[in-house]
């Protein structure tokens, strides 16, 4: 998993436009992930889009312990290193 894909992906995928492209497909690849992340912020997707976050909200949790544990242990290498696996968990779940 990389960090790469922050969860702020949706929305710069959504307001992209295309100054050049290699193929007529990649250009139908990103209108398809338009209209994907266009799909899921509608009330009719409220359903699924609960139902992702809380199937990550268990893998969350346990990370966030290790934060609040690294935290208290005032070790910064562990709070910088339980903080990545935080936002791993955010990046990868926006590109779901």
């Amino acid at each position: 998993m990389t960090l790469r894909n922050w969860a702020f992906a949706p929305a710069s995928v959504y307001h992209a436009k295309v100054l050049y492209a290699r193929s007529d497909e990649m250009v139908e690849r990103l209108v398809g992930l338009k209209d994907q992340v266009d799909s899921l912020q509608q009330e009719a997707a409220r359903p699924q889009m609960l139902r992702r976050a809380l199937g990550k909200f268990v893998e969350v949790q346990a990370h966030m312990a290790e934060l609040r544990q690294a935290q208290h242990e005032g070790h910064l290498v562990s709070i910088r290193c339980a903080s990545w696996q935080v936002a791993a968990i955010a990046a990868a779940w926006s590109v779901q």
